[in-house]
């Protein structure tokens, strides 16, 4: 996932703000810019689940 950015239009269940996808070492989550809710990506599954996230629209 290194290099790769990934933004969530509207996508945040709490505030309605952006979210990007990012990572540490202890995994993939996605962050709000706006609130600084962070979003857990499935374990099982590399592509995030947006149905957990809202039903924003990805910008590339």
């Amino acid at each position: 996932m290194k290099g790769s950015n990934r933004l969530f239009l509207k996508a945040c269940t709490k505030c309605r703000g952006d979210l990007y996808l990012d990572e540490d070492a202890y995994g993939v989550f996605t962050k709000c810019m706006q609130c600084g809710r962070i979003f857990e990506a499935n374990a099982n599954n590399s592509k995030l689940d947006l149905d957990k996230v809202g039903s924003g629209k990805m910008a590339a």
